[in-house]
């Protein structure tokens, strides 16, 4: 700031003080405000009523306001604004009656001690305005001015204020139409000015107040503003944002109407906002209202502006903010929206990506999931094929291949089969065959008894693993109240033939925690791939004894872990800060979603997901942390 500004030029004030005055004292008014820096003064007039009935507040609507009087404003005057009821007029009009309107001019000591010593006190205004034109409006010829004046008035003063250099030789006109002597007071208009400086200050001082005041509303809401954008940076879903765009422009800018559509495929989507309807009419019709435009535009009221987010060529969606408080400022409002558009239109690019990814990785989790179950159906698969194949061959090589030919020789000795049996050297062999059958079929019903239960039980696993899917599939996103041992169990028992298979000893560690509230299918997931991930490690490791551990306990009175542990091929050091993302893996068959979706879910239920290792050979540990309720 440099030496002539001023604390109100600070502000760039656009608001103005009307100083009201009657055509008497108008002249000099003006010639103070001209002179001095009162740009933001504007001097209106209403006729004088020296002796006439006083004027009223409607009247000067009128006459200076165009019937509005609630402009910031100062009736200045004296025994004219008698009729003023001050308890009507508004808080943003001042009235300034004093007991003669000389006192505007000069001292009050001065003009009593003139009026007492009988002078007839006139201004230079009233002068200038043509003291014969006054003379007309009383009725007086020269002979009535000198008769009334002769009687009342000892002489005639002039407070000269210096504006109408012709004001002494009209004064002497005067007297001597009047008989009169006269005198010249010269007073200036310094008096003047530092009357009219208070009122444009102490008006100042309350615009600097209420600006003040308005600069700290705003810094608070900029400094809200700056938090919003903060949480604009963390929010997940397109929702989020959305919500907090919202919630910004209506913080900063406090609209009446706040209308927020987003686009995609440069189609419109569904509305939110505030003081709209959202039902599907008024959506239709509120689509229909979004003119064409680019960047920005003000509403048809002019008390608001649409905008537009962009990304690069894409509309990602537009926002209308009309009836903000103070329209005048649309501009200066307009200016800092479009410093907000770029960073909500990068988190709205940003959420839709997430959600893109959040999306893949989830569908990709879901697919190794999948693969895997089929992996394990067909270990069981395989296992039947066998169990099918040695059943069969135990029934085509059963000793029974053999009885037709017994039972045609018993037919064609049916007449004398006892004879037969005991004494034909062939028939006498018989109960030695039976008895040999006998034994035959008791080992190959043993034989067959062990296929067909382990045919049983292997077609047990095939179901029990295809109702789990079934229910994981098709399961609701819903908080359960549950039991975290179940779900381990579960997701140990649908990779229970590729355990056995390997022969990978799970060894569970069950502390007691009570049922938590939380979402099933997540937590399942969850397990789901740590258990893959555990039986590969360990698959892969030259171990002879392969072994899983899988441990759950309280950490805190809200807090629940879930520990994963296997001795396979560990995580070497500089795999840790990928390990977790997206599309990262060390196996050929794999994708590398499973745990990065894992480690999604885990966020989804308010937890975390780590892991950790030794080194390369020396298992891994992998630990869950959720709360007990979300």
């Amino acid at each position: 700031m440099n030496g002539a500004d001023t604390p109100w030029e600070i502000f760039d004030m656009v608001e103005e003080l009307h100083i009201l005055v009657c055509e008497n004292f108008a002249p000099e008014v003006r010639a103070v405000c001209d002179r001095k820096d009162f740009a933001d003064v504007v001097v209106q007039t209403f006729p004088a009523r020296c002796g006439r009935p006083p004027v009223c507040l409607d009247e000067l609507e009128v006459l200076c306001f165009q019937g509005e009087v609630s402009k910031d404003s100062v009736i200045i005057g004296s025994c004219c604004l008698a009729n003023i009821d001050e308890r009507k007029k508004p808080d943003s009009c001042t009235v300034d009656r004093m007991e003669q309107c000389f006192y505007l001019c000069c001292n009050h000591t001065l003009v009593d001690s003139l009026v007492s010593n009988g002078a007839y006190v006139m201004s230079s205004g009233w002068l200038a305005g043509g003291w014969q034109r006054h003379m007309d409006r009383f009725g007086f010829d020269s002979e009535q001015g000198r008769d009334f004046f002769g009687r009342s008035v000892k002489k005639l003063v002039l407070l000269d204020t210096g504006i109408f250099p012709g004001a002494p030789e009209c004064l002497q006109d005067f007297a001597d139409f009047v008989d009169r002597p006269c005198e010249v007071v010269p007073v200036g208009l310094d008096y003047l000015e530092l009357r009219i400086k208070n009122y444009v200050l102490q008006w100042r001082q309350k615009e600097l107040l209420i600006a003040q005041k308005e600069q700290q509303k705003q810094a608070a809401d900029y400094a809200m503003a700056l938090d919003l954008i903060g949480k604009l940076t963390h929010a997940g879903s397109e929702v989020e944002v959305s919500e907090t765009i919202v919630e910004l422009f209506a913080m900063l800018f406090a609209p009446t109407i706040l209308l927020y559509v987003p686009y995609k495929k440069g189609k419109p989507g569904k509305i939110r906002g505030i003081g709209i309807d959202t039902s599907a009419e008024s959506e239709a019709e509120q689509h229909a209202s979004i003119p064409e435009f680019t960047t920005s535009v003000f509403t048809m009221t002019e008390s608001g502006f649409w905008l537009q987010l962009r990304r690069h060529d894409d509309i990602l969606g537009v926002i209308k903010i009309d009836g903000i408080q103070f329209p005048h400022y649309r501009q200066h409002y307009l200016n800092l929206a479009l410093a907000m558009v770029d960073i909500c239109s990068l988190a709205i690019a940003n959420a839709r990506t997430y959600q893109q990814l959040t999306d893949t990785a989830r569908i990709a989790g879901k697919a190794e999931v999948a693969t895997d179950i089929l992996h394990n159906v067909g270990n069981v698969l395989n296992s039947i094929n066998i169990g099918v194949e040695r059943a069969t061959g135990i029934v085509r090589n059963c000793a029974t291949s053999s009885f037709p030919d017994v039972v045609t020789l018993l037919l064609a000795h049916r007449d004398n089969l006892g004879d037969f049996v005991t004494k034909d050297p062939h028939g006498m062999k018989l109960p030695d065959y039976f008895a040999e059958i006998a034994e035959v079929f008791e080992k190959e019903q043993e034989e067959l008894q062990g296929e067909l239960a382990s045919l049983s039980k292997n077609v047990g696993h095939v179901k029990a693993i295809v109702r789990m899917q079934q229910s994981y599939a098709v399961a609701k996103d819903i908080l359960e109240r549950l039991y975290l041992e179940e779900l381990i169990d579960e997701a140990i028992a649908i990779h229970a033939p590729q355990l056995a298979e390997e022969m990978i000893e799970v060894k569970k560690e069950y502390g007691d925690i009570g049922a938590v509230l939380t979402y099933r299918h997540k937590v399942l997931q969850i397990l789901i791939n740590l258990v893959i991930n555990a039986i590969d490690a360990v698959s892969s490791a030259e171990q002879e004894h392969k072994l899983i551990t899988v441990r759950l306990g309280k950490i805190s009175e809200k807090r629940i872990q879930i520990e994963v542990a296997d001795n396979g091929i560990g995580i070497a050091p500089e795999l840790f800060s990928k390990i977790f993302g997206y599309g990262f893996t060390t196996k050929v068959s794999k994708h590398g979603f499973g745990l990065h979706s894992a480690a999604n879910m885990a966020k989804i239920l308010k937890g975390t997901l780590t892991a950790s290792s030794k080194g390369t050979g020396k298992g891994a540990v992998f630990l869950l942390d959720i709360p007990v309720e979300l």
